[in-house]
């Protein structure tokens, strides 16, 4: 092995020293050339000024160019300036967006460029895969020892370019001629040629270890970026598609192909090695995707998912570091995210950014990739993503065109852990097994580990907030939220509480909030004016006490904290003017609101003890308005969101008391009672999003449909409560006291919350107001007839008959109810109450001559007619004076 090592070594010398000699002597050549020039000029056009620096790239064809003042760039510039036009923007030029690599006019020029040479790339090819099947020639007639086979391979690829370079030499470099394009053509297939021999020593026969062979292929990568250098583009592409099919061609055992990912990571790092100087950029792209395309292939058929996250990390660093030559990245420019977000509006990033940006995503998500596919993958897939994350906040801090790329490693690393315990992978399996089996195990300290990543990563995101200026809000928001979040997949995933015990989880939560709640003192002192990130950072802080009172406290409990959380929110908005928090009042009010109707809700509170019932709605309904107070100057959304709660769970409070104070008086169940009030509750929370409708939101139709939803269930359920009427069905009775009892539970107060609904919602169209008031009327009606019926009949009041006495009750209140509508119309001197007023004497004339004449008899019919006539005398008088008035206040 030492043998062959030595004559491996010898040829690396001499194979990269022709090139390098060559290299050196073509630039001096050059040199002499452009002296040689300025003196010639200079003699014929006296003083010659000094020559403009070449810049990295060229303007815009299409911008109108001035007449040079100075001689002309040396005509070997040329060329370079014209190659770099896709690359870095032209310093004090205005230029338009450059076009990306893959466009259509780019392809349809490489397809042109194709066609025309394609039997340069056919015999690029074949010569290639010569140098393969050289090797596997041998190993399937065993001609050869496997050291010479591979010797066989390395010289046959070092002819092929002492070929090249010999045609090149010949044709003076000139690839517009007959001999166009052969050099790179022998060149490249060369290269392929001892690719395919060092890869064979290493992974067919066991000649060299993976040092040395890294080593040889290494020395083969350098002289790629040589030759590339001098052949132009079609060596460089032959070459490195050449390297990366040559493995898959070669064959071997795919049980030690691990290393084969960092060789494809090597040939990427070439290809963006000769980019870095020559400029052609698709070079860097192609290279780039079929590194990626070989990784994936090699890992979809073999074990390498260790090496395959190796690979997609180098990937990362070094699509980031060499295309712009530097080991501290700063890329300047337009950003990825903002490009895609208006790619209409906004500048092109350079390719440079595009490369950096493209790369590190596709590592992020091919690390979530692979570790789909390996579950034994989940502690390293989370290190290199944390690793990826620190590469992005430290090592690229001054590289204002990739300040975005940070932001996905830590959502990937949140897919991952979720994945781990959603699909009971090993780590999440062996953390669920303590409390699946009964014996008693200390649970590992998994949940400890994940969440301290967490913060650390929430933590490194705050400080990139505080310190760098771009996208200080989107830092700020993803400190905020990335603890949080791993908190939450890990609550419903992994549960905690069941492994550890609720308290303990409580510890990690609280660890958490207590950090919040210091960084949200550190960004008090630096936000002025704008308390965005303050402000985040406080809702940060108070959520996570929010979760931590879920896990530890009961239904009452939490339902009281989650108000506490509310006012402390609006106590805290207030007084730091951090407006952020208005959503986190919003969303506290609705949490509030489905715990005390929903979960555990009002089927809950029918049945709780009272106690509790009252410490649950009072406790909330006097947060609530202690947050209405201090919020006195806030925003006008958060008021009404406030003052609709208020009202909304007041009045659920009120019917729950009623329903309660009748079920307990009452022996049976009165089923038109709860289906009442289920309508009533309905009605409430419908009365709810319309009275927010005031205020102008996005939310506005979300709000109109929730709004028409609860209006439509409330309708339902209240229409179920008139059908079960004790009117109707004999099972049920009326309880309780008049108004008081059931009957007014039942009716008196969805008639008293349509009503108020017509009077509260002034913003609403007319229409829907007079809607409510008709339906207000209908239901006060029903309510005073079934109290006369009741009167009458008492519990029995589903039989038939109808008393003379309950029939002229019906007459008399009917009289009083168009009287107080008549007082009501001349005390507000109203038109529309007059003519309800008018409609009301007409129903009651017609009751009195076509039922009252018949059915009474006696001092009964006498009094009907008597009353009938006096009011129809005071109405004509009243509404005589209300249209005098009315017309007096025309004129």
């Amino acid at each position: 092995m030492d043998g062959f090592l030595a004559i491996a070594l010898i040829i690396g010398i001499l194979v990269l020293g022709l090139p390098i000699y060559l290299l050196i002597a073509v630039n001096s050549l050059k040199s002499r050339v452009w002296k040689l020039e300025s003196e010639l000029l200079q003699k014929n056009s006296g003083p010659l000024p000094q020559p403009r620096p070449v810049t990295t790239t060229a303007p815009p064809a299409d911008l109108p160019q001035t007449a040079p003042e100075a001689p002309a760039t040396p005509p070997e510039a040329v060329p370079q300036v014209a190659a770099t036009s896709a690359w870095n923007p032209a310093p004090k030029v205005k230029r338009q967006r450059k076009s990306f690599v893959f466009t259509s006019e780019k392809l349809n020029h490489f397809s042109t460029w194709a066609k025309e040479n394609w039997v340069f790339i056919l015999a690029g090819v074949s010569l290639a895969l010569a140098g393969v099947f050289l090797v596997q020639y041998g190993v399937e007639n065993g001609l050869l020892s496997p050291t010479m086979r591979v010797l066989a391979a390395i010289g046959f690829g070092a002819a092929l370019i002492g070929l090249g370079e010999v045609v090149r030499r010949k044709s003076s470099g000139d690839e517009s001629g007959n001999a166009a394009l052969l050099p790179s053509v022998f060149a490249g297939a060369g290269l392929v040629a001892i690719f395919a021999g060092v890869l064979s020593a290493k992974m067919l026969y066991g000649l060299i270890d993976s040092q040395a062979a890294f080593a040889g292929l290494a020395l083969t990568g350098a002289l790629a970026i040589l030759l590339g250098w001098v052949y132009g583009p079609l060596l460089a592409m032959l070459g490195v598609f050449g390297a990366l099919a040559a493995p898959f061609l070669v064959g071997g055992n795919a049980s030690n192909a691990g290393p084969l990912h960092l060789y494809f990571a090597l040939i990427a790092t070439v290809a963006l090695a000769i980019d870095a100087y020559k400029r052609w950029a698709w070079l860097s792209a192609l290279a780039l995707i079929g590194g990626f395309a070989a990784s994936v292939f090699l890992l979809s058929a073999s074990d390498t998912g260790f090496y395959a996250l190796l690979f997609a990390f180098a990937v990362a660093l070094l699509a980031t570091a060499v295309p712009v030559l530097g080991f501290t990245p700063r890329h300047s420019g337009p950003r990825l995210t903002s490009f895609l977000a208006n790619k209409l509006k906004s500048a092109s990033p350079e390719f440079p950014t595009r490369v950096a940006g493209g790369s590190f995503a596709a590592s992020s998500l091919y690390i979530g990739w692979a570790y789909m596919g390996d579950a034994a993958l989940f502690w390293l897939a989370l290190m290199v993503l944390g690793l990826l994350l620190l590469a992005a906040v430290f090592w690229m801090k001054e590289a204002k065109a990739l300040a975005d790329l940070a932001f996905l490693p830590p959502l990937v690393a949140l897919y991952v852990i979720g994945v781990e315990a959603f699909e009971w992978r090993p780590v999440a399996s062996a953390w669920k097994a303590v409390y699946l089996t009964d014996v008693l195990e200390t649970p590992p300290f998994t949940i400890g580990y994940l969440m301290a990543g967490a913060l650390a990563a929430s933590l490194v995101f705050a400080w990139r907030a505080y310190f760098l200026a771009p996208l200080k809000i989107a830092n700020a928001a993803m400190a905020t939220g990335f603890a949080p979040w791993v908190a939450i997949v890990l609550d419903f995933y992994w549960a905690p509480p069941a492994v550890i015990g609720a308290g303990n989880w409580a510890l990690y939560l609280a660890g958490v909030a207590l950090v919040m709640v210091g960084l949200t003192e550190r960004f008090a002192r630096i936000d002025t004016p704008d308390r965005t990130r303050t402000a985040l950072f406080a809702l940060s802080s108070l959520s996570m006490v929010s979760f931590m009172l879920v896990v530890v406290l009961g239904d009452v409990a939490l339902t009281l904290s989650l108000a506490v959380m509310v006012a402390a929110a609006a106590w805290l908005g207030e007084n730091f003017r951090l407006k952020l928090l208005d959503w986190y009042i919003q969303a506290g009010v609705v949490a509030v609101t489905y715990r005390l109707v929903v979960d555990p809700g009002l089927l809950w509170a029918i049945d709780a003890p009272l106690r509790f019932v009252l410490i649950a709605f009072i406790g909330v309904l006097a947060l609530l308005v202690a947050a209405l107070w201090l919020t006195r100057a806030g925003s006008a959304s958060v008021r009404v969101v406030l003052e609709s709660a208020i009202w909304t769970l007041g009045g659920i409070f009120a019917s729950l008391l009623l329903v309660r104070w009748q079920e307990a008086a009452a022996s049976e169940a009165q089923l038109y009672v709860t289906a009442s009030f289920g309508g009533l509750v309905w009605l409430l929370l419908a009365f709810n999003q319309l009275y927010r409708l005031q205020v102008g939101s996005k939310l506005r139709r979300l709000r109109l449909v929730l709004a028409v939803i609860y209006g439509l269930l409330a309708l339902l359920f209240l229409a179920l409560g008139v059908i079960l009427s004790p009117a109707i069905f004999s099972e049920f009775k009326a309880v309780g006291w008049p108004v008081f009892g059931s009957l007014g539970s039942a009716y008196l107060l969805p008639a008293l919350m349509f009503a108020a609904m017509a009077w509260a919602l002034g913003h609403l169209p007319r229409w829907l107001r007079i809607g409510f008031i008709i339906l207000a009327s209908a239901f006060a009606a029903l309510f005073v007839a079934l109290e006369i019926r009741h009167f009458w009949l008492g519990d029995s009041m589903a039989r038939g008959l109808v008393l003379k006495p309950e029939l002229y009750s019906y007459t008399v209140a009917m009289v009083l109810a168009s009287i107080g509508l008549l007082a009501l119309a001349y005390i507000r001197q109203s038109p529309t109450l007059r003519k309800l007023a008018l409609v009301m004497v007409a129903l009651v004339v017609l009751k009195v001559f076509f039922i009252d004449m018949s059915e009474l008899d006696g001092l009964l019919r006498v009094a009907s007619f008597l009353i009938l006539g006096v009011v129809a005398a005071l109405m004509a008088w009243v509404n005589r004076l209300l249209r005098t008035n009315e017309a007096n206040a025309a004129a």
